[in-house]
């Protein structure tokens, strides 16, 4: 099934995040990914350990086959950025319930090891065509539900509206 509407990443910030620097505080940013999508959050220059971005990122979904990832990073003036630690979010969770709410995910170094938490919530809002499929069955125009074979289906008189079935089932 093809899923189709725009994914809600809220950066909430972060808990006990590794400091990596020699002097002073981290100067922490993320990069949130959703397939090929990649987008940035703003530095927070002597962030240190318990950052908070408060940032909401958008991303296009067109089917349900991926992850979430927050990567976060050191950022120094004079050398390459330090990576702190990243955090995988599986996609699933999103779709069966449309949102979910701030949690704390752990951000882990590619050989292992926790380096703090980042807190994030999702929120997924399909696109108008994905929703309205999503819905119970259609009415006709009469407003009346469509007979499908199975279903009870009176035509005869006595109806539930005197013996001419005026208004009632047809």
């Amino acid at each position: 099934m093809a899923v189709r509407g725009t994914l809600e990443v809220h950066l909430h910030g972060g808990k006990g995040i590794k400091n990596v620097e020699f002097f002073g505080k981290n100067d922490p940013y993320a990069i949130i990914s959703y397939k090929t999508q990649d987008q940035k959050s703003k530095t927070l220059e002597g962030g240190g350990s318990d950052p908070v971005w408060d940032q909401s990122f958008f991303f296009q979904v067109e089917d349900d086959t991926s992850e979430v990832i927050v990567k976060i990073f050191d950022e120094d003036k004079r050398t390459a950025d330090d990576p702190i630690g990243e955090a995988k979010i599986p996609f699933e969770n999103v779709l069966e319930e449309l949102e979910v709410p701030a949690c704390g995910y752990d951000l882990v170094l590619p050989g292992g090891g926790t380096h703090g938490q980042v807190e994030v919530s999702l929120k997924f809002v399909p696109t108008k065509k994905e929703a309205e499929s999503a819905q119970s069955p259609p009415f006709h125009p009469n407003g009346r539900m469509p007979h499908h074979s199975g279903h009870p289906h009176h035509t005869g008189n006595g109806g539930p509206y005197g013996e001419n079935n005026e208004g009632g089932w047809q």
